[in-house]
């Protein structure tokens, strides 16, 4: 296990709370055991140390996750920096401002709750890379880029209304860009298309599984993260999902991508 210093830390999940938690707005963060959840906080844009602290102390003994999309201020009346179990829905989100695109490594040796060894994290990042270039020729702008512990992710800024339509863009997109990049040793994550989606609280140490010399348990950063913010419309997202669908093998083009 990397073993992580407190004072580094507490640093970097700061740094990271600052960049998806914007002045006026609120967010969360939430610990897993496992699959068995251990709570989590609310926090504002004025308790950022405090909350790096409190999600330190909480990865002491369970991997840490953070709300990606802007909550709705209604949830403001929710306790501050104590631990809670009546945690943010789908419904509880005001804007969808973030698309996640998790690359994660996917083969028949690495078991649903194991970490991923060195290789299957290379490979992960090389799928992350082609993905990125492939977007930008596309005309997306620069993403946020991280290590996941186990695999890389990107994530781009977007803007839209938390409806049925956005869900099932995103969806759409998610289930195109699949087709396109994923294969037996690397999978893009379809599941991560719902509004209250939780990612990595990056500086946080990634508990998945046993920890293993061959699977060990990493710390999570955030690699890249662009000067300015650029929005990805929807027509971006849309054209994106057509191209990828197109590049598709036939084999895996013909499925019905677009089941409700």
């Amino acid at each position: 296990m990397m073993i992580p210093d407190p004072i580094d830390q507490v640093a970097e999940i700061a740094k990271t709370l600052s960049l998806f938690v914007a002045p006026g707005n609120i967010g969360e963060v939430r610990g897993f055991k496992g699959r068995i959840p251990k709570g989590g906080f609310y926090f504002d844009a004025t308790q950022i140390e405090q909350a790096a602290r409190l999600a330190a102390s909480i990865n002491a003994t369970a991997g840490v996750f953070l709300i990606l999309n802007k909550i709705e201020l209604k949830l403001n009346e929710r306790p501050r920096l104590k631990i809670v179990f009546e945690l943010t829905k789908d419904e509880d989100i005001s804007r969808r401002i973030r698309l996640l695109i998790d690359l994660d490594p996917h083969s028949a040796e690495r078991g649903a709750d194991d970490a991923s060894t060195d290789a299957e994290k290379e490979s992960a990042r090389l799928r992350m890379i082609e993905v990125d270039l492939w977007l930008d020729e596309l005309g997306w702008p620069a993403p946020m880029i991280a290590d996941s512990g186990n695999g890389f992710h990107l994530i781009f800024a977007i803007d839209l209304p938390n409806d049925e339509a956005s869900k099932e863009l995103i969806r759409e997109f998610l289930n195109a860009l699949s087709k396109r990049f994923s294969d037996d040793q690397v999978a893009v994550d379809i599941s991560v298309h719902n509004a209250s989606r939780i990612t990595k609280l990056y500086g946080t140490l990634a508990r998945k599984g046993e920890d293993r010399p061959e699977r060990p348990h990493r710390l999570s950063k955030l690699l890249s993260v662009p000067a300015g913010i650029t929005e990805v419309s929807n027509i971006l997202i849309a054209k994106a999902t057509l191209e990828a669908l197109a590049e598709s093998t036939p084999a895996t083009a013909d499925d019905s991508l677009f089941d409700r």
